[in-house]
């Protein structure tokens, strides 16, 4: 039930937010990934987040992982995700894609770079990206 509801949270926040954020324009320079915003969640414990990643071309994020669910929206571009013990999976601007929390990967924009638009829950105070061991 709690994941259905976080799951829901997470969508709901990205179709709302996606229309406005695709129509902003970002210099294909900026490489920092920044949060557009976090809100506390119903349970005190937990945020959601909203992030917009815009990758260069063939740009490699290293192997990381996620302390929380992501749901994401590639914007433009497409980006290749290796995660382990799965085959590459490629995501073309218009696609989705989901992780579950602690799955480690590597995350390539393609030969035009990519626009991603991230949601995701954490608790309260942990970072939403780690090292992947």
């Amino acid at each position: 039930m709690t994941g259905t509801f976080l799951a829901s949270c997470i969508l709901s926040a990205a179709l709302w937010t996606g229309v406005a954020i695709a129509s902003m324009s970002t210099p294909s320079t900026v490489k920092q990934s920044d949060v557009l915003q976090r809100i506390d969640m119903l349970d005190i414990r937990y945020q959601m987040g909203l992030q917009k990643a815009v990758l260069a071309p063939n740009e490699v994020k290293a192997r990381h992982m996620h302390t929380g669910p992501e749901v994401a929206y590639v914007l433009e571009g497409e980006i290749i995700i290796t995660t382990d013990g799965q085959p590459e999976e490629r995501i073309r601007a218009g696609e989705s894609f989901q992780h579950e929390a602690y799955a480690p990967h590597i995350t390539k924009a393609g030969p035009q770079g990519a626009t991603v638009l991230a949601t995701w829950v954490v608790e309260k105070g942990k970072s939403f990206a780690v090292p992947a061991p």
